[in-house]
């Protein structure tokens, strides 16, 4: 099963060379990884060697993805983190506002950033 699964990631990884060359774009292998999703209990998750124009790509648990943190195990802590993170900076730059904003201007702020982070990429979250 795993020589059958290595050879259709070979296929994929040679159709997606051919249409990157097609549309002359070039693939940045320092900047390209690959994951192995699976749930955590899995205990021997299977992470085959995977090559692109004869370099090994790297291995990662963890990436982001358009603002949008994933993790091998699809758990969302990492991206939770990380808005908890901007919230709080945020918050913080709210409160140091007041008095030098008017409430109208702190209104807007909370808004068009306080508010946005949590609800962005709402649909990949499942909800």
């Amino acid at each position: 099963m795993y020589v059958h699964f290595k050879e259709k990631i070979d296929r994929v990884i040679a159709e997606l060379v051919i249409w990157f060359n097609r549309n002359d774009l070039i693939i940045n292998v320092d900047k390209t990884g690959f994951m192995s999703l699976h749930n955590r209990q899995s205990k021997f998750p299977v992470k085959p060697q995977v090559s692109c124009n004869k370099l090994n790509l790297k291995y990662t648990a963890e990436t982001k993805f358009l603002g949008i943190y994933i993790t091998e195990t699809l758990k969302w802590n990492s991206h939770v983190q990380s808005i908890a993170n901007k919230l709080s900076k945020l918050s913080f730059m709210i409160k140091s506002s007041n008095g030098i904003l008017s409430p109208y201007m702190i209104r807007n702020v909370y808004f068009t950033k306080f508010q946005a982070l949590p609800r962005f990429g709402i649909l990949f979250w499942g909800e």
